[in-house]
This record gives structure tokens, C-alpha cells and sequence, in this order.
């Protein structure tokens, strides 16, 4: 069975080694020919470990930075390039949550061994170790003295290299470690994707982009076959024929365009390749057959997945923001997460509206609040009732919004606050300014969401009483009045004890929908 980045969830057993008497210092050497040299060195002794893109480590060495940051320890990974063999382990020495870190290693050809052991903060190690290959792997990274000449993109460079120190101290968690195991693969399967790591892509970048998307996929796969196989599922895996088919298909076209650039633009090249349009759009048509084939690869996965994960009420999650949150319900994939004063979510697998969400099982926080009040209390009721769960609740009034459709909401239609905006980004802190357009412009949306909740139970929108300019559609009497109308008929369904078996007042929650908002 082939192990998901080289990690290796036990220790190494090592009756001797050189005891270092403090953290070693770390120096990793530039690209050169297709290698780079990593440096651990003391004053009692010094180790390298000889890296080749052959076998390219980097992304390996981040996830197993990222297993530490998520006490999956014991863990080793193991580095074996051309005749140098390295087994870096970290497990934990202490009730102070230091590690016990060893390098062991083994050089081929010499015959020589050499182990390096010493303590070292957890997340003081991480941040060391985030930071060299954060800025070595910067702008600056020479890809091709790294890949010898060829055009691929090194993965590692797109990683977040500070996300494992930065996460490090919020990942204690009460589940058993096979299922927490699960979880940080499926976590990974979901975070390598270049769609999320990208900060901005230019047209100019349509080939990396490509690459980027059939290199990672591979990695993205095994990470998800790696949280099937910790989670002790006994079916096979789902299949995934027609991923390798499109990954195939991307690999004829880049060896195509290899040929081509070597070749320079001849007759002999494919007629589509040549053409600087077409040859954009296959590739732009290879990177998103490989991301519909991949998403619905991890949408079946991660079904099983998580009727094997032990998510129940009660249990604890973190959000991206270090914020808790206790599950409400968890109905197959569906996880209804109440973040408190925040509000309520709705996810999926990783995902809530449009976007790959960063979640992690915890233990109890201390101190957290379960607001009562009747919006949180109609919030609810709304994300659990099979009749409205289906529907996108605003933060501001606790009312679904009226549209089910996800791509055609707007503004809630009952309080005026950007419902859109939750689609794409998590429940906003409740002062932060929100933005609603790409530019950032804080004008369109001129409160925070603390005090639009203060504005709606107040006079029933969510802007100051003197607004005019966002308000004239929402205080409009007739739309006003028919808002009031809707909201009272909410009301009264929500106090009825048998309204599970009543019917949703609907004929003007539909009206409101279809009023024009140029009124």
C-alpha cells in the first residue's frame, strides 16, 4: 500500500545517537542541477539531506509538518533520494507538549549512519521549519535550476508554510486518533487544491495553472485514499478511472507542448497547440476536467467518509478563524455547526456555500456562550426544520432568505444585510466592516453585523434609521408592510408546537419575492 506523502504514524526506535544539547540550526542551499541540500547542524554534529526533484520531498515535508501541527505523533517521514536515506521523527517527550525530534540517516554508498536526536518546542520548530522553506520557496525560487530544465511548477511553492505553526496550538482534540487521522487527510485532500492556494492567476498563467492542477491532484488523491484507508472502510475505494483518464489526457497534452517548445512552433505541431487561443483553452479545459473529476471523487469519498467519522451533537469544531462551535445535527454529510454569538452554518463534508471550509475536531473550550435570544433561538429552528433547512438563513434577522437557489441570492429580502457575502467568505466577526463588492468598497455596506441585528430589532432593517440611500426599496410602505406580514406569519409557525406538521406560510413569502427592487 503506498504511503500517503511518505508519513509513517510511529517512532523510531533508536537505542543511540548523538544528544543534541540544543535545537540545531537549519539552512536549506539554492536549487541547483535538480538538487537542493537541506542542512541540520550543532556543534556536536551535522547532517544533509540530499533532495532531488526526481523524487520531490517538499510537499511531503509540509504535510508532515502539518501532521505535527495536528499532534498526529507519533509521525515520521521518510526522504530517499538516490543512494541518501533520511527518517526525520517527531513524537512527544513531555507533559509540556515539547518534541522529541530524530533525524536518522543512512548514506548508501559510505555505509555510514548517523542520528541526530534533541528537544525542541513544538511550535517553535514548526516556525522554523515554516519559515526556511517559506522563503526559499518564495518569488524568487529558481524552478528551472530545480527541475533541471523542464517547464513543470514546483507544488511547494503555493503551500502556506506558516499555516502548521499558526494552527499548532488549537488542534487538541478528543477523538480517538484513527478518526482524527481520517480527518487530516480528508483536510489535506481538500487544501491541496490549487484553486484555493492561488492568490491571483493572470491568463498569462494558464499553462502553470494546468500543471499545477494535474500535479497536485495526484497528491490530492492520495491524501484521500490515505483518510479511507484510517478509517478502516471495508468496500473498496470509489473508483477513480475516469480521474486517471482525464489526468492522462493532460499528461498526452503537456509531453505535446514539451515536444512543441523544444521543437519550436513547427508544422509538425498540433494545429490547436500552435494557436496561442486554443492552445489556452485546452489547457483551461485540462485543469477543470481534472477538478470536476477530482470534486466528485471526494463528494463520493467523503459521504462514506463521514458516516464513519463519529460526528455527533455535542461534539466541538473549529472554524478558520479559531472560533468553536458545537454541532447541532449531522444528517449524512450535512453538519449544522452553531458558532455562537457568530451564528449558525450549514456544512457540507468541507464545504458551506461556495467554499472549502478549514474545520477541526477540539475539546470543550472554556467559556463559550450559547446566545438565547430570538434570533438565535428562530435560527435554529430554521437550519434543523426538514421544511427550511434547505434554505440560507440571514445573520442579520435569523429569517431564511427567500430564494433556495444559491446562485440567486442576494440581499435578504426581510432586513436589507448582504446574505450573498456568506457564500463565499465564513460568518464575518461581528464588528469587522463587511465589503460587498470586489473593490472593497465599505460604502455600499455601511454597518457592522452587531449593529445591523441591533437596527432589525429596533425598527425591523438592518440600517441606521437615517439611511436612505440602501434603504428605499426595504421602507417602501407597501414593501415595508408586506415584510411585517411575512415575518409575523414566520413568527407564528415558529410558536407552534405542531408546526412540523404544518405547512410554511408561503403565499407572501412568495410575494415579496417577485416585488421589483427598482420600487
Amino acid at each position: 500500500m503506498t504511503i500517503a506523502f511518505d508519513l509513517h504514524f510511529e517512532p523510531l526506535t533508536l537505542r543511540t545517537g548523538v544528544v543534541l544539547a540544543a535545537p540545531p540550526a537549519l539552512s536549506l542551499s539554492a536549487p541547483d542541477a535538480g538538487w537542493m541540500h537541506w542542512r541540520i547542524e550543532a556543534d556536536d554534529a551535522a547532517a544533509t539531506i540530499c533532495m532531488s526533484h526526481l523524487h520531490p520531498p517538499l510537499a511531503s515535508i509540509w504535510a508532515w509538518a502539518a501532521a505535527i501541527a495536528h499532534r498526529l505523533l507519533p509521525v515520521t517521514l521518510r526522504i530517499e533520494e538516490e543512494g541518501f536515506d533520511s527518517l526525520l521523527c517527531a513524537k512527544t517527550d513531555d507533559a509540556n507538549g515539547d518534541l522529541h525530534l530524530t533525524l536518522w540517516q543512512r548514506v548508501a554508498l559510505e555505509g555510514n549512519y548517523l542520528r541526530l536526536i534533541w528537544r525542541e518546542n513544538r511550535v517553535d520548530w514548526l516556525r522554523r521549519l515554516g519559515e526556511l522553506f517559506g522563503n526559499h520557496l518564495g518569488e524568487s525560487f529558481n524552478v528551472a535550476a530545480w527541475q533541471n530544465g523542464t517547464y513543470w511548477p514546483e507544488p511547494a511553492q503555493y503551500l502556506p508554510w506558516d499555516w502548521p505553526a499558526t494552527v499548532a496550538s488549537h488542534t487538541a482534540s478528543a477523538c480517538e486518533p484513527e478518526s482524527v487521522r481520517t480527518w487530516f487527510f480528508l483536510l489535506l485532500a481538500h487544501m491541496l487544491d490549487p484553486h484555493v492556494l492561488r492568490n491571483v492567476w493572470y491568463p498569462q498563467d494558464m499553462e502553470k495553472l494546468a500543471r499545477l492542477s494535474f500535479l497536485l491532484a495526484r497528491e490530492r488523491l492520495a491524501a484521500l485514499r490515505a483518510a479511507w484507508n484510517a478509517a478502516g472502510i471495508r468496500q473498496p475505494f470509489p473508483s477513480d478511472r475516469r480521474l486517471d483518464e482525464r489526468l492522462s489526457a493532460a499528461r498526452d497534452l503537456f509531453e505535446e507542448m514539451d515536444v512543441m517548445r523544444k521543437n519550436g512552433n513547427d508544422h509538425e505541431s498540433p494545429a490547436e497547440l500552435r494557436d496561442a487561443s486554443a492552445r489556452d483553452r485546452a489547457l483551461n479545459a485540462a485543469a477543470i476536467n481534472i477538478e470536476l473529476e477530482l470534486h466528485a471523487l471526494l463528494h463520493q469519498a467523503e459521504e462514506s467518509l463521514f458516516r464513519h467519522f463519529p460526528l455527533a451533537p455535542g461534539q466541538w469544531l473549529l472554524d478558520e478563524r479559531f472560533r468553536p462551535g458545537r454541532i447541532l445535527q449531522v444528517t449524512d454529510d450535512r453538519v449544522i455547526v452553531d458558532w455562537g454569538e457568530v451564528g449558525i452554518t450549514t456544512e457540507y463534508g468541507f464545504h458551506s456555500g461556495y467554499r472549502t471550509t478549514w474545520r477541526w475536531p477540539v475539546v470543550e473550550p472554556e467559556g463559550f456562550i450559547f446566545p438565547d435570544e430570538p434570533l438565535f433561538r428562530r435560527w435554529r429552528v430554521f437550519v434543523t426544520n426538514p421544511q427550511t433547512r434547505d434554505y440560507l438563513v440571514c445573520p442579520c434577522c435569523g429569517y431564511p432568505h427567500l430564494e433556495e437557489e444559491r446562485a440567486e441570492i442576494i440581499d435578504c429580502p426581510l432586513c436589507g444585510w448582504p446574505v450573498f457575502l456568506i457564500l463565499h467568505s465564513s460568518l464575518p466577526d461581528l464588528d469587522e466592516p463587511l465589503f460587498a463588492d470586489a473593490n472593497g468598497n465599505q460604502e455600499s455596506w455601511p454597518t457592522t453585523l452587531r449593529a445591523s441585528r441591533r437596527y432589525f430589532a429596533a425598527h425591523g432593517d438592518a440600517f441606521p434609521p437615517t439611511d436612505e440611500r440602501h434603504t428605499r426599496w426595504l421602507r417602501h410602505p407597501e414593501v415595508a408592510a408586506l415584510r411585517r406580514q411575512v415575518i409575523a406569519e414566520f413568527d407564528r409557525w415558529l410558536a407552534d408546537p405542531d408546526r412540523d406538521a404544518h405547512p410554511l406560510p408561503d403565499e407572501n413569502w412568495t410575494r415579496l419575492e417577485w416585488v421589483p427592487r427598482s420600487i
